[in-house]
């Protein structure tokens, strides 16, 4: 009786969070990429996406259990270093009114500055893939084959200094290094086929823009929370929760719907089988349920797994 009344003291102490099994999309390894020619091409090994509190990533009960009895340090383990820079993410986020850092952006090694070629595979779907579509077209996607991982996306990327007032520096065989940032407003333009963006580097959290092609209403895409993994010899990325606004359309009229999703990305310079220098990447976008402009990243209502590849044109 004494026993069972410790087990029952115990587990009173846990948070409501500790009896949520960790969602399945927790960790991406071993992806398959796709080579530019086409072909199939197998990472030299698995790359992991960091398990943080602020990816909202919960323990299990069995897990707490282990450690409270000591076991704490072999409950997991990972092989890629926790996101490095940025505040950490709470399990819920509000979509108005946070103050993210104006001076933070997701930082890339210098010698990815220019052009590149993007390809894009999607491995997995779970959850309610109607939300993943939706969110899947905001952030860019085009519908049909691509999304359901039957055709590989393959379009431009860019990247560019960093502005004067975005945080880039970085520390990479003892020698300090400027990094480079994404071209976010070039990245929509190239994956929707034309697109009129509005998109300005030095205030890279907010970007808006407007297909050129078919009915589709405009779409803002503002970064709510960031965090940031800055560029080392194991690899870069961050995690972003996205605010992802777009006309509700339909009997609502001109009204508007606003979504939530967390888009966390990881890369690592690898070689293509020709000794050709390349940038593998893992991509994790996680929908929410909005209420009252708060998301509720406790639980999300689908998560889309996607390789990348990085090669620079011929």
């Amino acid at each position: 009786m004494a026993l069972c009344k410790s087990v029952v003291a115990l587990m009173l102490m846990l948070p409501a969070s500790a009896f949520h099994a960790p969602p399945p999309s927790a960790f991406l390894g071993g992806q398959q990429t796709v080579s530019s020619a086409g072909t199939p091409h197998t990472p030299r090994g698995p790359l992991s996406m960091t398990a943080q509190p602020h990816a909202c990533m919960h323990q299990d009960r069995r897990a707490h259990l282990r450690l409270l009895a000591g076991a704490g340090a072999a409950v997991a383990a990972v092989t890629t270093p926790a996101f490095a820079e940025g505040k950490p993410l709470p399990p819920g986020g509000r979509l108005a009114g946070e103050k993210l850092d104006p001076s933070q952006d997701l930082i890339h090694p210098a010698s990815l500055l220019g052009q590149w070629q993007c390809q894009r595979v999607v491995t997995l779907v779970e959850g309610d893939a109607g939300q993943a579509a939706l969110v899947w077209k905001a952030l860019g996607g085009i519908d049909g084959a691509t999304f359901s991982g039957k055709a590989m996306e393959t379009f431009p990327a860019r990247f560019i200094p960093a502005p004067p007032s975005i945080k880039s520096t970085y520390v990479f065989d003892g020698e300090t290094m400027a990094g480079v940032v994404l071209d976010r407003g070039f990245e929509i333009d190239a994956r929707t086929h034309g697109a009129s963006v509005s998109w300005d580097p030095s205030t890279p959290g907010a970007l808006k823009y407007q297909r050129s092609t078919g009915s589709d209403d405009a779409v803002a895409i503002a970064v709510v929370q960031r965090s940031v993994e800055v560029p080392s010899e194991k690899g870069w990325g961050g995690s972003e929760l996205l605010s992802v606004t777009t006309s509700a359309g339909g009997l609502l009229g001109r009204g508007e719907v606003q979504r939530a999703a967390r888009v966390q990305r990881r890369f690592r310079r690898a070689l293509d089988s020709k000794g050709n220098r390349v940038v593998e990447g893992l991509e994790i976008v996680k929908t929410y349920r909005v209420l009252d402009g708060v998301a509720g990243t406790e639980m999300p209502t689908s998560t889309t797994k996607v390789s990348l590849r990085l090669t620079r044109p011929n």
